[in-house]
């Protein structure tokens, strides 16, 4: 009796197995999508046309007329602002009797000091902006006036 329940959960289980693999529709492969081979070509502008109010050597040329140069009014020069201050306040932190972690710290902002400097000099980067990046450098601790 036993071994008549095992065969017949047995079958059972093929029976099920088998209309679960071959009962089910298996879906076609994926519709493609047609893709244009060919581009549509930009249309061409138009050849300029030569008229009478233009320069007859550049008519004879073939080349077209080019317009006078317009005068513009010369830039204001841009101020030059520079953090050297702030540079020399982190460098006095590693002679202080701050911590060696605010020494530490200081140090790092001051090993990038004059490559941001020379950044604010040349206009790159604003003042501001190059203060910021120099308290980043020091979250954590008292940031030396200068600096502000």
């Amino acid at each position: 009796m036993e071994r008549s329940i095992s065969v017949r959960l047995l079958l059972g289980l093929l029976l099920a197995g088998s209309v679960a693999t071959f009962g089910c529709k298996k879906s076609e492969d994926p519709a493609t999508v047609p893709v244009p081979t060919t581009t549509a070509a930009a249309p061409t502008p138009p050849e300029p046309t030569s008229t009478a109010t233009e320069d007859p050597t550049a008519a004879a040329s073939g080349a077209p007329a080019t317009p006078p140069p317009v005068v513009t009014a010369t830039q204001t020069p841009t101020k030059h602002e520079t953090i050297d201050a702030c540079c020399s306040a982190l460098s006095a932190i590693s002679k202080s009797g701050k911590s060696a972690t605010a020494k530490s710290k200081a140090a790092s902002a001051a090993a990038v000091c004059p490559g941001i400097a020379k950044l604010v000099k040349n206009g790159t980067t604003s003042r501001t902006a190059g203060l910021a990046q120099i308290r980043s450098a020091m979250t954590g601790f008292d940031i030396p006036g200068e600096c502000r």
